[in-house]
């Protein structure tokens, strides 16, 4: 009796990923398999590698367009298992394993990330140093380097581990970037900050996706410091605290498109200090309305001009007072006191 691939007992196997850029776009990657595969390059070079198809969880559709890619990368360990049984030809790639690198790469063997362009082109980069300037930011990256990058040391995100972690992770980007924002001036006297890095994560606490250019998101479970962090490796974030603050940065411009209404309510006292002028325009009216207290308009240091194209009214239940320093002139075809 012929029995159909998946009547045969499948095959299990160990391997390293070394090649993940799929022709045919569709996530698959190469592995070099232990046991099956040599480490001789010249006997077996990756481009003989069977492609391998990588087993999506139930969050992915995988069909049309509603799908996703996998994290692995050239140096990934992965499990599978062959579906065509001891034929060995058609492979399936099931998961990754997590380890502590103890050797670099060895680029003349296999089992390894062996590639030899290590270009922007071809291998991502984390920065080595983000400075804050007055116009944004600048980004100094990393040379490029093969994997594994970090020897001695957990594969998992430093951020979840706590392993060096004031070394190419957020929390030295945040720190450089939030020094560049204290004692800002508000209203009337009186300075305010940007809050202090909230990093109190303990391991297994921290749930953290990290990408190889340095983007991360942290689902942090920490007792008493619960967050949740969505940071860019420029230095643009959103963070939630656990106590329900919430941070927003942005290191260079922000745009805020509304293509209907727009309804905002604060509780409390809205601060704002802008450094360098403000520019408002407003195409079909404006209504002001104070509830109760006053309204205080304090120029330091230049001109008040207001231009009306039709009418000005004012009316003033309580007494209207002016005091005029230097000289009082209006210019006007008639002037009439009710």
């Amino acid at each position: 009796m012929l029995l159909r691939p998946y009547q045969m007992s499948m095959v299990w196997w160990e391997g390293v990923v070394e090649n993940r850029f799929d022709p045919l776009e569709i996530g698959r990657v190469q592995v070099r398999i232990m046991g099956i595969h040599t480490d001789n390059l010249q006997q077996l070079p990756e481009s003989d590698l069977h492609w391998m198809q990588v087993m999506m969880p139930v969050t992915s559709a995988s069909n049309s367009g509603v799908g996703e890619t996998s994290g692995l990368m050239e140096g990934s360990h992965v499990i599978g298992f062959f579906r065509d049984g001891d034929s060995c030809q058609d492979g399936i790639v099931m998961g990754s394993t997590n380890g502590i690198p103890q050797e670099a790469r060895n680029a003349s063997k296999g089992f390894s990330d062996h590639r030899t362009d290590l270009s922007a082109k071809t291998v991502a980069g984390r920065p080595s140093k983000v400075e804050y300037k007055e116009g944004g930011v600048v980004i100094t990256e990393l040379d490029r380097t093969p994997y594994p990058q970090r020897l001695d040391e957990p594969d998992l995100s430093r951020l979840a581990t706590q392993h060096n972690l004031e070394k190419d992770t957020t929390i030295s980007s945040k720190k450089a970037s939030q020094a560049t924002q204290t004692n800002i001036p508000m209203v009337g006297g009186g300075k305010f900050s940007e809050p202090a890095v909230n990093f109190k994560a303990k391991y297994p606490y921290n749930k953290v996706k990290e990408t190889e250019s340095g983007h991360v998101i942290e689902l942090d479970d920490t007792p008493s410091n619960e967050r949740v962090h969505i940071f860019h490796r420029s230095g643009s974030f959103v963070e939630m605290h656990s106590n329900g603050d919430v941070v927003v940065k942005t290191v260079k411009d922000e745009y805020n498109i509304v293509h209907a209404n727009r309804y905002s309510h604060v509780g409390g006292t809205d601060v704002l200090t802008v450094d360098k002028g403000s520019k408002i325009l407003i195409n079909k009216g404006l209504e002001l309305e104070i509830g109760d207290g006053n309204i205080n308009i304090n120029v330091k240091s230049g001109n008040v001009n207001l231009t009306v194209d039709g009418d000005l009214s004012q009316k003033v239940s309580g007494d209207y007072v002016i005091a005029v320093d230097g000289r009082f002139k209006v210019n006007a075809t008639s002037i009439d006191f009710n």
